[in-house]
């Protein structure tokens, strides 16, 4: 038990596990049942970092993904849109919690309100899992980077594809 208590620290970042809490806390009085379901999502998570292998089908690191877009839904509302598939027809084997490190990831380091929505695609094929953002994150994100460094810049949206990804 000790082992997988370790294992678990290891891999949920405190602030996540202290926002979940207090999303929780905030829900219980005003509504129960979306309470109830941000529990049960929060428990599955905690049930699958407890499960220590090295790798897993991507099939489950997509549902553990499912969860944590669920428990996002919830406290953000319509500024994360997280779009995934609904199954995955490959047997590729993945690390635990990859796909929804990227997720997190983009979360983490973007900004995002109702109005300009963080938008995120998960796609799964023969040969993985990826993890896409619309193109304008991404310069953004690159632009102050740039910026930090003294380095000049092109403007956020310049170049990008026809279809908003890269």
């Amino acid at each position: 038990a000790q082992a997988q208590l370790d294992a678990l620290r290891r891999q949920v970042d405190p602030h996540f596990l202290f926002n979940s809490l207090n999303t929780m806390a905030s829900l219980v009085e005003s509504d129960p049942a979306r309470a109830a379901a941000f529990n049960r999502a929060l428990a599955h998570m905690c049930r699958y970092l407890l499960d220590d292998r090295p790798l897993v089908p991507v099939r489950e690191e997509l549902e553990f993904v499912r969860s944590y877009a669920l428990m996002l839904g919830i406290r953000f509302g319509a500024a994360v849109e997280i779009e995934l598939p609904e199954v995955a027809t490959t047997e590729v084997m993945l690390p635990p919690t990859a796909l929804q490190s990227l997720v997190e990831n983009a979360v983490k380091h973007t900004r995002f309100d109702p109005e300009q929505p963080l938008q995120i695609e998960v796609c799964i094929d023969d040969d993985g899992a990826s993890v896409f953002l619309p193109f304008r994150y991404r310069r953004v994100a690159a632009l102050r980077l740039r910026q930090r460094a003294g380095l000049p810049g092109r403007q956020p949206g310049s170049g990008s594809s026809p279809d908003g990804f890269r």
